[in-house]
């Protein structure tokens, strides 16, 4: 099964003196909130206990499996409970899965699970170290290509009413020239292949339209255009590096997104017929 949460928790504060008690703390929390119709057994019966031979410790391995039902459809869940005794001291991995739950934008209950899982025992822990959140990366997966379709209409916008103004080499003024230039190698007698223009990203878009503002794009946007494009270009990196999303980021850069492009679908139909 793949995961849909998995983190580690480092630098343990207390004393857990028994491991199956621990575990069973994390079961009363989950169903002290609701969260479960039926435990499907009793997490002391999978014990298992191995030996790590490279750094002379031990895994001490739980799974709590319980039922629940969301709108009428009953949902297998899997919660892996690792405890791993090194030299460094005790780390706690957590590995949430599910056979049957089908994550989506609405999504609520796995992140109400995982946070009460979390708030059972943060107190009790330095870190939590995120490896897996499938939620988030749901979320940035769908913004991505949205993204890409600002970018691209961005571009196609900002590039003609600037190289109106400015000309086709407008661009120097505001970016470096590391760009990818392209010269013949046997001849001079061809042109030089210009793509600088095709990696600009909103970041840089950004940039301009506020810049130019005044001189060149108050004209034709509102000042909400304005700040939906400095929201995408804040939030771009975030969306391309495994941001941990969740539904009011994902929200967010969605109004964002849809709003840039009603203003900028009508401006580039006017612009570029006039041309």
């Amino acid at each position: 099964m793949d995961s849909l949460i998995r983190y580690v928790a480092t630098d343990c504060k207390i004393d857990i003196g028994s491991y199956t008690q621990y575990v069973n703390k994390i079961c009363n929390c989950i169903q002290a909130n609701g969260l479960t119709k039926e435990m499907l057994t009793e997490p002391e019966f999978t014990k298992k206990v191995m030996e790590l031979p490279f750094t002379k410790g031990r895994r001490i391995s739980y799974k709590i499996m319980y039922s629940n039902i969301i709108c009428g459809m009953s949902y297998n869940w899997y919660i892996d409970i690792d405890f791993f005794e090194q030299p460094m001291g005790v780390e706690l991995q957590i590995n949430i899965t599910s056979q049957t739950y089908m994550i989506n934008v609405e999504e609520t209950y796995l992140t109400k699970l995982a946070r009460t899982v979390e708030e059972c025992i943060d107190r009790e822990w330095g870190v939590f170290v995120r490896v897996i959140d499938a939620y988030s990366d749901m979320l940035n997966m769908l913004l991505v290509p949205e993204l890409h379709r600002v970018e691209n209409m961005t571009r196609r916008v900002v590039f003609s009413m600037m190289a109106g103004m400015y000309g086709a080499r407008w661009w120097k003024e505001y970016v470096n020239e590391d760009y990818c230039c392209t010269e013949p190698a046997e001849s001079i007698e061809y042109a030089v292949s210009d793509d600088r223009i095709l990696s600009m990203n909103i970041e840089e878009f950004d940039k301009v339209i506020t810049a130019e503002w005044k001189n060149c794009f108050s004209q034709e946007f509102s000042e909400e255009f304005l700040n939906y494009i400095h929201k995408l270009s804040k939030s771009r990196k975030k969306i391309l590096s495994n941001y941990r999303s969740d539904s009011d980021f994902y929200m967010g850069v969605r109004k964002a997104m849809e709003g840039a492009i009603r203003e900028l679908a009508t401006v580039q139909c006017r612009i570029e017929h006039v041309i």
